[in-house]
């Protein structure tokens, strides 16, 4: 039985099975990429002393955050902040109010620039064998991301603000959004998707 759920994909494994999965604004599969060039703009900073807008209180992965989303940080949605520390996967923001908040890096929006925990500017890299230092997910070989060398730190497209939807016909893996056990079969198998909900 397919159910119909609007944004959600449907998921094809090696091992015959078929699963929904969630579209964006969450990621529970990840595109397999293919050749293909893309960039994003960026008028906003995500590094200390930066202005920044807070993320939107009508995104659902706010309240899935590791943070842990406090009734208090809603105020501070969509608000122009001040970013007062980074760290690895959080930025702390300070509103206007004076009080101050952590919020996962994946659920600011893409306009809100990245840059290495330490303040260093990331530059674009194909992934060879490399995982997420932000979501924690393994990406898949060419895949595109951005990576400061200095303090080998990697964020992936959905920890930047840019999560995919995967069309018919791609193939995925585990995304960072991933909370299906192991219906896949086991981390880093393929599947194919065959059925899109939009």
């Amino acid at each position: 039985v397919r159910e119909d759920r609007a944004g959600w994909v449907t998921v094809k494994w090696p091992s015959g099975q078929e699963y929904n999965y969630r579209g964006p604004p969450f990621q529970d599969v990840t595109p397999v990429p293919r050749p293909s060039s893309s960039s994003s703009g960026a008028d906003h900073q995500l590094r200390v002393g930066s202005r920044v807008t807070a993320p939107s209180g009508s995104d659902p992965r706010i309240r899935h955050m590791r943070v842990k989303f406090a009734d208090g940080m809603s105020k501070q949605c969509g608000q122009t902040c001040t970013v007062v520390k980074v760290d690895e996967t959080s930025a702390q923001i300070k509103g206007d109010d004076g009080r101050c908040w952590w919020w996962d890096l994946e659920v600011f929006a893409a306009s809100e620039r990245r840059f290495c925990h330490k303040g260093c500017s990331l530059a674009r890299f194909t992934v060879q064998r490399a995982g997420c230092d932000v979501c924690k997910a393994s990406l898949p070989r060419g895949s595109d991301a951005l990576r400061c060398i200095d303090h080998d730190y990697v964020i992936c497209k959905y920890c930047r603000g840019e999560p995919t939807k995967p069309v018919s016909g791609t193939k995925v893996i585990r995304g960072p959004t991933w909370k299906w056990q192991d219906q896949d079969g086991s981390k880093g198998t393929e599947g194919t998707v065959v059925g899109d909900h939009s």
